[in-house]
Parts: structure tokens; sequence; C-alpha cells
């Protein structure tokens, strides 16, 4: 037994049910891609006693030959559930033999761990910015220039969140929020924590 993977570049659904009834008919899924509302190519998986060689001919027969135009690949495996779950992602499918339901749900699965990776979480130093904005700490820096209080500010955060801190990392978030929100040059944060 064979499995395969095939795309063909056509229009015609006609030739796309042609390759299935004539060389697998009992076991199949047979997905139509489309750009816009026209359609492209068709997706198969075939299993089938037929050997590659024969399949091609009989495609190269009816709209000829290059990969532009065919592809037919020979799977390792059989029924491998990331390439049914491929076909059966979104679109006009149609399948006979098969169970696709773990398919179905492989799909679900990857459609929500997108979603998830979509939700990057913020970078600590993200984090920190929008806290210190809501701040007290904010407020008495804006007023008294008291950079003693943005330092403390900065460690107490990292302690509070159980985030490591390094005396080069809070020179630079202390330099970078009072260049950011209070109008104050580079270069003297480090006397700042050179005393703490």
């Amino acid at each position: 037994m064979f499995y395969y993977k095939l795309r063909i570049d056509t229009q015609d659904k006609d030739l796309a049910y042609q390759v299935v009834e004539k060389y697998s008919p009992n076991v199949y899924v047979i997905a139509f891609e489309k750009v816009g509302t026209i359609d492209q190519h068709c997706h198969y998986y075939l299993e089938t006693e037929i050997a590659d060689t024969t399949i091609r001919r009989f495609i190269q027969s009816k709209i000829g030959s290059g990969n532009k135009i065919y592809s037919l690949v020979k799977l390792k495996e059989e029924r491998p559930i990331e390439y049914l779950a491929y076909l059966t992602k979104e679109g006009e499918y149609h399948f006979k033999g098969l169970d696709l339901t773990n398919a179905l749900a492989y799909d679900d699965k990857v459609k929500q761990e997108l979603k998830t990776k979509k939700a990057k979480p913020k970078t600590v130093f993200a984090q920190l910015d929008e806290d210190y904005l809501k701040s007290e700490a904010y407020e008495i820096v804006q007023e008294h220039r008291d950079w003693q209080k943005l330092a403390m500010f900065i460690i107490q955060w990292h302690i509070q969140n159980s985030k490591t801190l390094a005396k080069f990392r809070i020179q630079s978030y202390v330099e970078t929020l009072a260049v950011k929100y209070h109008d104050y040059g580079p270069m003297f944060a480090y006397k700042i924590v050179e005393h703490m």
C-alpha cells in the first residue's frame, strides 16, 4: 500500500474527482483551495496500491507536467495527522473511508496555540514602565526630582514581582524612565545607584 499527498493546480472539479475515482476510490481526502472566490488547486490524501509513475502519467495526460502544475509525494506514514489537519483546516473538503476526528482536533489545538502565542507577555521593562506610570513614585519624582525614590521603586517592583535584578539594570531603568518621563538627561543614574 502506498500513501500519497498530491496537489493539482486546476479549476476543473471533474478532473479532481477523476483522480480519486481512478486511483483511490475507497480512502481519500480531497480539499479545494480558493484564492478569493476562484478554485485554484486541489490537495489530496490517497491510499492506493498504484505506483506513483502511473498516477503521474494520468495527471500529465490531462493537464501537462511540471512542479507548478502538480506535485505528488509518497508519504512515509499512513494517515499523517498534521497533513490531514491541513486538508481540513478551512474551505471545501470531501473524504471517504477515514475518520477525521483526530485531524480536526489537532487543527483546533494548533489554532488555540496560535492564539496564545499572539498574546505575548510583556517584557519586564514594559510591565515596569506601565506600573511606574500608575505609581505614587511617579508623582513624587515628577514633582521633586527624587531620583532615589525612582531607584527604590524599581528595586521594590523587582522584589514584588520576583524578578532578578543587577546593579547595572537599576542604572539602566533609572536612566530610561528619567529620560522618558522626566526630561532628564542620561549619565546621572550611576551616581544614584553608587550611593545606594
